[in-house]
């Protein structure tokens, strides 16, 4: 509840901004992976048992050892497709999953497999925006 939100659906707000507004396509993920091990992603006394804000970073640049050490294959995993994903991206203008479409017509949820779904907590959004708590959200 709270993450949707504080960020997943202010972000779904300002991508249909966006993809309402620029010419070229824009995609939209969700990181849902969780790490195999709890992990303190940015200090504290609290270890994360979910997927968390800031998990695609550590895929990205191969950070995974500073969360969990050694990485599991799963980390691994989810690091190699999400980095396919990027990269793809980067290189063609589109992600590697060809049913992954532009948004808003899909959101893709990326783990240890890209799943493709065309609306993600969609009406969990819809509630927050029709009723005000947008002034609540985290814009990133």
């Amino acid at each position: 509840m709270i993450s949707d939100l504080r960020v997943i659906c202010p972000t779904d707000y300002m991508t249909l901004i966006a993809s309402s507004a620029f010419t070229s396509n824009v995609y939209r993920y969700v990181a849902t992976f969780a790490t195999s091990q709890p992990s303190s992603p940015f200090g504290g006394s609290f270890k994360s048992r979910y997927a968390f804000h800031g998990v695609d970073s550590f895929a990205f640049f191969g950070t995974f050892d500073k969360l969990v050490n050694p990485p599991s294959e799963t980390e691994i995993l989810f690091q190699n497709i999400f980095r396919e994903e990027i990269m793809s991206f980067v290189k063609s203008g589109r992600p590697k999953s060809k049913d992954w479409k532009p948004y808003p017509a899909s959101t893709a949820l990326v783990s240890e497999v890209t799943n493709v779904t065309s609306g993600y907590h969609t009406a969990e959004c819809n509630f927050w925006l029709r009723n005000g708590f947008f002034s609540y959200a985290w814009i990133n």
